[in-house]
């Protein structure tokens, strides 16, 4: 889907989104991308994916963990509103930005085993 540079909500096929690579975030915890999984398939995606076109797909300014959990479900459409191409700094600024707001998050991935202490954690690699 092309967008119409309008900040509206659009259906998009998650297959034609691609993770941002300035996201800082690292590792997604197993348990919680679960749990989202399963109120994803149980009510849907209730809050919108934030992304912007580039070329022929669109990359994602925030929402990666419902996309993740969108195609692991499956899911043929998610909602998201489209926003213009940040310039590189301001992509950069935008995904700190977004990710400082939340606790849950661990800013250090190397603090973290896979299975270690019982923390199953997933690469950003993992979709």
């Amino acid at each position: 889907m092309k967008s119409d540079g309008r900040s509206s909500v659009q259906l998009i096929d998650p297959n034609e989104i691609d993770r941002n690579p300035e996201n800082p975030r690292l590792i997604f915890r197993e348990d919680e991308l679960l749990a989202l999984q399963d109120s994803i398939a149980s009510q849907g995606i209730l809050v919108p994916l934030t992304i912007y076109a580039h070329g022929n797909r669109f990359v994602i300014l925030d929402g990666e963990r419902r996309w993740r959990c969108a195609l692991k479900l499956g899911l043929s459409v998610v909602p998201a509103i489209i926003q213009p191409a940040p310039d590189p700094v301001t992509n950069i600024m935008m995904m700190f930005a977004i990710h400082k707001t939340r606790n849950d998050w661990d800013q250090h991935p190397g603090r973290h085993r896979r299975g270690g202490a019982g923390l199953d954690v997933r690469r950003m690699d993992d979709p």
